[in-house]
């Protein structure tokens, strides 16, 4: 009488080990999953990844308007993710804030007031550029401000904007080191280096920059190392090149530097001989040559 069971038994036992075995679970793609965890956060308007291997392009685009608290939300999530998924060659990430057009000028592209990068280089924390970045957004003129690869650069409109937005942005920790901003679409171009030039060697050019609207100046200085700035002057006629080079050749003006060494310019114009140029260093003498 105990065959029978047994038998049973064995027979339950055969079926059960040619049973189909569990299916492992499918991965997500890359891209659909970084959609799903970072397009739900708060403040978030959408979400671009695309994935090529095991690298990951992904912008995260915030709402106009977009908080601090946001920000950094967003910011710390997107800097996860990427390392979590795709800590790898190839990959990048940033967060931005959804472009504005803000005079409707069809040839004129929309401007996009935050960018920060956090992947692959970072300047300090995702929280901490982000908090940073969102302050010197706020600021009093400035229309766009960006950290990439750990250089900040900012955008202002008019020229007369300059002066208190670059007041405003060597109050924050972001500028300890300076960066670039732009006004009038690259017009003025200056690259603030904080322990080179003083605030008073800073508004003679500023001041300068506005009162010959048509020339172009450029306070340039290498990105990293000794960062001696250099000012190039142009777009301006020959009387003009002489009123600005005996203005920031002038000794009597306020200590323009913060160091002894010398910050050299370069005042141009061009007539029918050619270029000219009128060299100097502020604040000390003015030589001229052809």
């Amino acid at each position: 009488m105990r065959m029978p069971a047994l038998a049973a038994a064995l027979a339950v036992l055969a079926l059960g080990g040619c049973a189909t075995p569990a299916e492992p679970p499918v991965e997500r793609a890359l891209d659909e999953l970084a959609v799903e965890q970072l397009g739900g956060l708060s403040g978030v308007a959408s979400v671009y990844a695309v994935q090529d291997g095991d690298a990951l392009d992904l912008d995260v685009t915030m709402v106009g308007g977009v908080t601090s608290e946001q920000l950094v939300g967003s910011a710390v999530a997107t800097r996860e993710f990427i390392v979590e998924h795709a800590d790898t060659a190839g990959s990048r990430a940033q967060v931005s804030v959804e472009a504005i057009d803000h005079d409707g000028d069809a040839d004129t592209l929309p401007v996009t007031p935050l960018l920060l990068e956090l992947y692959p280089s970072m300047r300090t924390t995702p929280s901490e550029d982000a908090r940073q970045i969102h302050r010197a957004s706020q600021l009093p003129g400035v229309t766009r401000v960006s950290i990439i690869a750990n250089a900040i650069s900012a955008d202002v409109g008019p020229a007369t904007d300059l002066g208190p937005a670059l007041d405003g942005l060597r109050e924050l920790d972001l500028w300890s080191n300076g960066g670039a901003v732009w006004a009038e679409f690259g017009r003025v171009r200056i690259m603030d280096v904080p322990e080179r030039l003083t605030n008073d060697g800073m508004r003679v050019i500023l001041q300068l920059a506005i009162a010959y609207p048509a020339g172009q100046f450029w306070l340039e200085a290498p990105p990293s190392g000794q960062q001696w700035p250099r000012l190039y002057v142009d777009q301006v006629d020959q009387q003009q090149a002489a009123e600005i080079a005996a203005t920031l050749g002038d000794p009597s003006m306020p200590e323009p530097t913060v160091t002894d060494l010398a910050v050299d310019f370069v005042v141009s114009w061009v007539d029918g001989e050619g270029r000219h140029d009128v060299t100097g260093v502020l604040g000390t003498r003015v030589d001229t040559a052809n």
